[in-house]
């Protein structure tokens, strides 16, 4: 059993509430911040946080960390995925740069096994669920925030040979704590303003979202697997956006307004196969995840 853990982007969505399981059973975590988070994060005798820059290239150096780690989880990504081509530079130095960086450390340090947390928007979209086994074929339709996803899987399946390396594409995650620019948030507090939904075709894209706690444990569980692999990290329920629409509509007591787009709806589905036969399915329904999510805002004063 793994006892040293890094993880990186401790702050983020799944990263806060991961080190806090984490260090409430048997582990020992150092956790790797662009912040102080002092005030924020568990404060334990088996924690230890380290205040670092992972986008800043021409400094970034990794000597701090501990001589000795069992595994490295590496969440961190750049908040700046939608300022492109003004934060091309934070974009790429965050998602590639820091990934080589922290694949050398673990090389170099005899780490076990090295998680990388990636996007299931890599896909692009289709019309059936998409199998780790799809090519993927990078476009100027993905987009850079997203080319820097398919870099880093890329750079990180080289270190196959020295480690484990477990690729982890995350589907739509959501829960307290979620940035408002995220989708499920943006839903919730669209429906509250009433303001419309653009929905490509009569019931818009299908999608699979994952509640937050359920993505935590898919990564606390692919720590006990001893092989390299890539893994879809998607909820086990499929819906359209209207009717996840409508179920947040219910949940606020409001009747969302849509507007219609004449478009082929762009469905970004997973498929959970190998999710379920690895490291177990999500358990958390949407209609307790919505729940969750939207006392979270109330409680935020963000409704």
């Amino acid at each position: 059993m793994y006892m040293n853990i890094i993880v990186t982007g401790g702050t983020g969505l799944i990263g806060r509430p991961l080190i806090e399981k984490l260090i409430n059973t048997k582990y020992n975590v150092a956790s790797v911040v662009h912040v102080n988070a002092n005030n924020c994060l568990y404060k334990d005798m088996n924690y230890v946080q380290y205040v670092c820059d992972l986008s800043n290239a021409r400094k970034l150096s990794l000597d701090f960390l501990p001589h000795k780690a069992d595994a490295v989880i590496h969440l961190v990504q750049s908040n700046k995925y939608k300022d492109f081509p003004n934060s091309a530079d934070d974009i790429f130095y965050t998602n590639v740069n820091s990934t080589f960086c922290m694949l050398e450390y673990a090389r170099k340090h005899g780490v076990k096994t090295f998680i990388l947390a990636s996007s299931g928007g890599i896909y692009g979209f289709g019309e059936n669920p998409f199998s780790e086994a799809d090519a993927q074929i990078c476009s100027k339709d993905l987009g850079f925030y997203l080319s820097t996803k398919m870099c880093a899987e890329a750079l990180a399946e080289n270190y196959k040979e020295y480690m484990n390396v477990i690729i982890l594409r995350f589907f739509f995650v959501y829960g307290p704590n979620s940035k408002n620019t995220m989708l499920l948030p943006r839903l919730v507090t669209s429906i509250s303003n009433q303001k419309p939904i653009s929905l490509q075709g009569e019931k818009g894209i299908n999608i699979n979202p994952i509640y937050v706690d359920d993505a935590i444990n898919a990564i606390v569980e692919s720590l006990n697997l001893d092989t390299s692999c890539c893994i879809n990290v998607a909820g086990k329920e499929v819906i359209t956006l209207r009717n996840l629409s409508e179920l947040i509509g219910k949940k606020l007591n409001k009747k969302p307004i849509f507007e219609i787009e004449k478009s082929q709806p762009k469905h970004l589905i997973a498929d959970i196969s190998k999710m379920k036969e690895l490291i177990g399915e999500s358990k958390t329904s949407l209609d307790v995840g919505i729940e969750r999510l939207i006392v979270s805002m109330r409680s935020r004063g963000l409704l």
